[in-house]
């Protein structure tokens, strides 16, 4: 491309990757963990699963009410819930789930947090 102003749009692309939020104003899962949450890290126990399985928040706890919303690859949400301020661990049983992968989400306020589970 001979097109002058392409280097500096990839710039500036890369400029707002960085920095960015996504359009809703969550912030993007390339910043630290602990920044979003107050945790050092979201794990779920057992991942792969067979639809029963534990989260916990390793290196603190949530500092307010959070939504949990699973979702199929399709987008349709299969367990919808929420994790009261202060509970650092939830257990998790999806009713007869398909095999496959699903998405974890956890938002409270403007911060989001996703994380990709199995379901065996």
């Amino acid at each position: 491309y001979n097109e002058p102003w392409i280097p500096e749009a990839i710039a500036a692309l890369a400029s707002v990757a960085q920095n960015s939020t996504d359009c809703s104003g969550a912030r993007t899962l390339a910043e630290p963990q602990k920044a979003l949450f107050g945790v050092a890290e979201l794990a779920v126990h057992p991942n792969p699963n067979a639809g029963a399985f534990s989260l916990s928040l390793q290196g603190g706890e949530l500092s307010e009410e959070a939504t949990l919303v699973i979702t199929n690859t399709v987008g349709q949400v299969v367990y919808e819930g929420t994790l009261e301020a202060g509970s650092p661990t939830a257990n998790i049983q999806l009713v007869q789930p398909d095999a496959g992968f699903y998405f974890l989400v956890l938002t409270s306020g403007n911060q989001r947090l996703t994380k990709r589970i199995l379901i065996q």
